[in-house]
């Protein structure tokens, strides 16, 4: 199915890859790129929205690190979904 492997690939290329590049300054990543190689979480790039589409340029949901490390996605309006 090119659907799954589209996401697989996005999965080992965009976001493992993206996370290995910074294990040399941050080894406190490996466990987390450990779980990605077991595919205990999902790893995707999600540049899109229902009212967008893949103009990245408008795209109205917001992402605030918080300071604790995590953050608080904000989708302002159903349109802005993904």
């Amino acid at each position: 199915d090119s659907g799954a492997w589209t996401i697989l690939t996005i999965h080992w290329n965009l976001c493992m890859g993206t996370i290995s590049s910074f294990l040399p300054e941050r080894p406190d990543l490996l466990p987390l790129l450990q779980a990605l190689e077991r595919f205990d979480v999902c790893g995707e790039f999600l540049l899109t929205e229902l009212g967008h589409g893949l103009d990245a340029r408008n795209l109205e949901t917001t992402a605030t690190l918080q300071t604790g490390g995590s953050f608080v996605l904000h989708t302002p309006h159903p349109r802005a979904a993904k």
